[in-house]
């Protein structure tokens, strides 16, 4: 996720790269505590993600940076904090992907769902460009098509 999100940015040409990388390190951290919900379990609890995020960081080093930058991210104010949620966002849409590549059914299923719901939600327009090639491709072609043993290295037939 964090390396998508600096794709996002340098496509972008936009957002401050430290900035990035610090909110994507901490954009989860809460979730140690109140844990990840799914689409289910959602409907039946809350979470104080603020007040995790205050246990965790209080009394660090981290405690007055990462505490603002947590706020900033919560907010989706900020293009840094944008590009952080999209790239977020794209990280489930693959974890989608690569499950459906797998067999597995959860991979296919809210495909017309999240097209209707969470696309328009992106921020960015490479976000919107990289949603679509992960729709357009599979999971396997970044080790198939590029050079590799078969077609590249010490296993490769000569012709």
């Amino acid at each position: 996720m964090t390396w998508t999100a600096l794709i996002i940015a340098a496509q972008e040409q936009r957002g401050d790269h430290e900035k990035i990388l610090k909110m994507a390190l901490l954009h989860d951290i809460g979730e140690s505590r109140t844990g990840d919900v799914d689409y289910i379990t959602r409907q039946y609890t809350t979470r104080d993600d603020d007040r995790a995020m205050s246990d965790i960081l209080k009394s660090t080093s981290l405690e007055e940076e990462f505490s603002v930058l947590w706020k900033e991210y919560e907010e989706r104010t900020s293009i840094e904090s944008q590009i952080v949620k999209d790239a977020d966002t794209l990280d489930v849409e693959i974890d989608l992907r690569e499950a459906r590549a797998r067999g597995q059914e959860i991979g296919t299923f809210w495909d017309k769902e999240r097209r209707e719901r969470v696309y328009p939600t992106l921020f960015t327009a490479s976000a919107r460009k990289m949603w679509a090639e992960i729709h357009r491709q599979s999971p396997h072609d970044w080790h198939l098509n590029a050079p590799n043993r078969f077609t590249d290295g010490d296993w490769k037939k000569e012709n």
